[in-house]
Parts: structure tokens; C-alpha cells; sequence
């Protein structure tokens, strides 16, 4: 991992190198979770290796998902999972995303005292 930081973009894309700009913020966050599967499911006896199922919003379709994928190929030449399942998102009125970040979400809370727990479901 040391080397996206210790080397050049001309190391890793050659000669096209200057047309892009090293984002330097999300390798290790993608890298580390998605080597997971590497650290934690080879050594934990009560888990299976692949797992059985992948379980995260769509937006880590080229997160979590992908970086899992291509480190578990590149170790085991399969995926790290059995099935995978992505899930969409609650949008507000105006069709966004809600998200802690927008400040646009609803706490479950007040929909189960408004609604019940039916209601959230």
C-alpha cells in the first residue's frame, strides 16, 4: 500500500500518468475493507470462507463490493462470497437520498412513535 504514496502516477499508468490527478484519500480505506474477507474469514473458525452473503447499500458497487471482488480474485481466483445483495435508499419530498451528511434523515424512533414499528418496516 506504501507504494501508491512512495511512487509515481508514470509508475502505475505510464506514459498517460499526467492526464490524471492521484487521489490519495479512499485507496486505504477501499484496500482495507476489502481485504477483510482475507483477514477475518480464513481466520475464524465459525465463519465460512467465501461468505455466504455480501450485504451493502448500492453505492458500494464500486467500493466495497468491487475492491473485495478484485483482491479476492487476485488471492483465491474466486469471489469472496456466495450471493451478494445491494439494496436501494429511502429518499426524501424532493427525491434525495437521505443521508446524515444532507441532514435530510428521519430517526426510526420518530417513525415508530408516529407510525409504529409496522410502520418503519
Amino acid at each position: 500500500i506504501d507504494a501508491w504514496y512512495n511512487r509515481e502516477a508514470k509508475d502505475f499508468i505510464g506514459d498517460d500518468a499526467e492526464q490524471y490527478n492521484a487521489v490519495r484519500d479512499t485507496l486505504d480505506v477501499w484496500f482495507d475493507s476489502g481485504t477483510t474477507h482475507y483477514a477475518v474469514l480464513r481466520d475464524r473458525e465459525e465463519l465460512t470462507d467465501p461468505a455466504d452473503l455480501y450485504l451493502e447499500g448500492s453505492d458500494q458497487h464500486r467500493g466495497w463490493f468491487q475492491s473485495s471482488l478484485l483482491t479476492s480474485i487476485a488471492i483465491n481466483e474466486r469471489a469472496p462470497y456466495k450471493g451478494l445483495l445491494t439494496h436501494g435508499f429511502v429518499v426524501d419530498e424532493k427525491g434525495r437520498k437521505m443521508s446524515k451528511s444532507l441532514g435530510n434523515i428521519i430517526t426510526p424512533q420518530d417513525i415508530i412513535k408516529d407510525m409504529g414499528a409496522d410502520g418503519l418496516r
